[in-house]
């Protein structure tokens, strides 16, 4: 890590089962965060989600058990427990560690499934500007868990959450005080994403 950056591994939610139980989708995030947090010691991991379901157990508490089962120690691990969905995700995570950073930037290793990745790359970058943070995004996608026929479902429903994502990101990010300029254009991600779904269009 350069003198000049802070590192830190974030990886996403997802609604958990009753009970807290979480999905097969949610253990392999959080397996790929901790390969990640292990190939740079130094970074501070931060599992983001609340209790949206009201299961009565957060997402971050969820995936902080199986971070530790998978050989993250405890003091590297800062939980985020107020997120309910990804532009919060990337809004309080932000908050938490804004304070550590002083002038350095901010080297974010985003962890989450493929199909949401492109969606969410965008928000944290969209988010990082409106707060002001220098942020530097490297993104480590996991697989996708679950049959064909559900990711192609996904695939369509996360176009249709991106096309309408500048609105609600900019009702977020003013609800808390924050103006948004310009917004980086959606096309990347977008594209991004049609590719992903003729790719498995073509898969039988």
């Amino acid at each position: 890590m350069s003198a000049s950056e802070f590192s830190v591994v974030v990886v996403l939610g997802k609604g958990l089962g009753p009970g807290g139980v979480p999905s097969d989708l949610l253990r392999e995030r959080c397996i790929l965060a901790a390969r990640a947090a292990k190939e740079i010691p130094e970074a501070v991991v931060i599992p983001t989600g609340g209790d949206p379901a009201g299961v009565g157990v957060t997402e971050a508490a969820a995936m902080e058990m199986i971070l530790r089962e998978n050989g993250v120690d405890k003091d590297r691990i800062q939980l985020e427990e107020k997120a309910f969905n990804t532009t919060s995700n990337a809004f309080f995570a932000f908050r938490l560690i804004r304070g550590l950073l002083g002038s350095k930037r901010m080297r974010l290793m985003l962890v989450t499934t493929s199909d949401h990745m492109p969606r969410s790359a965008w928000i944290f970058r969209v988010v990082a500007k409106a707060m002001g943070i220098d942020l530097v995004l490297e993104q480590h996608p996991s697989s996708w868990v679950g049959s064909l026929l559900q990711e192609k479902g996904n695939l369509a429903a996360e176009l249709r959450r991106l096309r309408g994502s500048p609105k609600k990101v900019e009702r977020f990010l003013k609800s808390h005080g924050l103006d948004c300029e310009r917004m980086e254009d959606l096309g990347p991600a977008m594209k991004e994403l049609q590719e992903m779904l003729l790719k498995r269009a073509g898969s039988y």
